[in-house]
């Protein structure tokens, strides 16, 4: 039948959010995780949460493709109607790759994705050589029964134990390939889980850096960036939308050229950023190409 995301919001700290409904690049962590299922092929998501924010929800009934529970016994009840399914396991309040995303949805087969020796902060230890990385794939069936019989016990924490005590196999994040074709280059794989609101402008900082494409050009490479990270900075939680955007920089373009044929460099160079604002929003929006995050790479320190 395919494979079914679970997005466990997670469980919040007094009087603080769900790790799942923390914004990190203008949008939830939640939403990222749900944009990055689908686009990697996931038939449905499940969101597992109750009392999420009034407008996250709204977004979330947008989205037919999306299905809300409040807890691990309306999990369990949903996963029996997919038994025949697979499921991909998100860790809450997990920023990652969308290639990791993608090499766990390939293929046929339960699989834990892993990080062997070295590990970035906030990985969970499995044992003494490897932690886990935020992601595990599992037949729906397994985790329908470990949801029914959960109790006051941690979904994610549990499924993993039970993936580990029945030998899945694992997926050494560290054999990934590094190079992003879409940015013609290599660009270290996506992996945090930001704890607090500093934490969480590092992550979205480094987003806007590692979303520049490699370039040969020296005004792309040196000119364009401060300013299109200016200008996405002043777009995100907006309503503008990439079309927009897109329209808006398609004018500046032919702007550009009119400057170069009259002789007005100065004016042309200047019109290049609107396009780097437009790849900012269509990752954020959800594109199939999201830019990458420079936070982890193998041989890196945890």
């Amino acid at each position: 039948m395919g494979i079914i995301a679970i997005v466990p919001a997670g469980d919040s700290e007094t009087g603080g959010i769900a790790p799942g409904c923390a914004m990190v690049g203008g949008t939830t962590i939640l939403e990222r995780q749900l944009r990055e299922a689908l686009a990697a092929g996931a038939q449905q998501v499940i969101v597992v949460g109750e009392g999420l924010p009034r407008a996250l929800a709204s977004r979330l009934a947008a989205e037919d493709r999306c299905w809300r529970v409040a807890d691990s016994r309306a999990l369990a009840r949903r996963l029996r109607e997919l038994e025949s399914a697979d499921v991909l396991l998100f860790a809450p309040g997990l920023v990652v790759d969308e290639r990791l995303v993608r090499a766990m949805m390939s293929g046929d087969g339960a699989r834990l994705a892993v990080f062997d020796n070295v590990a970035p902060a906030g990985a969970e230890r499995l044992d003494a050589t490897s932690h886990w990385a935020g992601l595990l794939r599992m037949p729906a069936r397994s985790a329908a029964v470990v949801a029914a019989e959960l109790g006051e016990w941690d979904l994610a924490g549990t499924l993993v134990r039970t993936a580990i005590e029945g030998g899945t196999d694992r997926l050494n994040v560290g054999e990934l390939p590094l190079y992003a074709p879409a940015r013609r280059r290599e660009v270290p794989l996506l992996w945090a889980m930001p704890d607090d609101e500093q934490q969480r402008r590092l992550v979205t900082d480094e987003l806007l850096r590692a979303s520049q494409k490699g370039v040969l050009d020296w005004p792309a490479r040196y000119i364009h960036p401060p300013i299109e990270n200016a200008l996405v900075r002043l777009l995100l939680g907006t309503p503008v939308t990439p079309n927009m955007v897109t329209l808006f920089s398609g004018v500046i373009g032919v702007a550009a050229i009119v400057c170069f044929a009259v002789g007005w460099m100065g004016w042309g160079v200047g019109a290049g950023p609107a396009a780097g604002a437009d790849r900012w929003r269509r990752w954020q929006a959800g594109a199939r190409q999201p830019p990458v995050l420079a936070l982890w790479r193998p041989g890196a320190c945890s």
